[in-house]
């Protein structure tokens, strides 16, 4: 009898835990930039922006020989901390494979994007979706 409480016990300890566990994971929030009372920046400003996406996108070889032309969103989430993550592409219309490929481009391109001030909600860090229009024009 004794032993059967105690594994009756361990099993309800087991299961909050998990309960707890799960609660704190629900709990963490990716706002849209409408939902922030200051919005997630990098550096200056859109022009910096930019001028980084300008400077440092390398397109994959094979898009460049498709000749592609096509218009795109990246959309990834600035962390509390400044940091990036769950970039992915939106709206690439390309047939085969450029897409995976212009996915694989614009993680890289993020990669290194450092600079990024998080949003906040009523003084507190918080995630926040970002969106990038990017234009790639290789019909020449």
């Amino acid at each position: 009898m004794v032993k059967y409480k105690r594994m009756r016990l361990i099993a309800l300890i087991v299961m909050a835990t998990c309960l707890s566990l799960t609660s704190k994971a629900q709990e963490v929030k990716i706002y849209q930039a409408n939902q922030v009372t200051v919005k997630a920046a990098y550096k200056n400003g859109t022009g910096d922006i930019m001028t980084y996406v300008s400077s440092n996108f390398k397109q994959p070889f094979m898009c460049i020989l498709d000749k592609v032309k096509t218009t795109f969103r990246i959309r990834f989430v600035v962390n509390e901390d400044g940091s990036l993550s769950n970039v992915t592409v939106i709206g690439c219309d390309v047939e085969g494979s450029c897409c995976q490929d212009m996915n694989a481009a614009c993680e890289d391109l993020l990669k290194e994007m450092n600079g990024w001030k998080p949003a906040e909600v009523k003084g507190e860090l918080v995630k926040q979706w970002v969106e990038i229009p990017m234009n790639v024009n290789n019909a020449g």
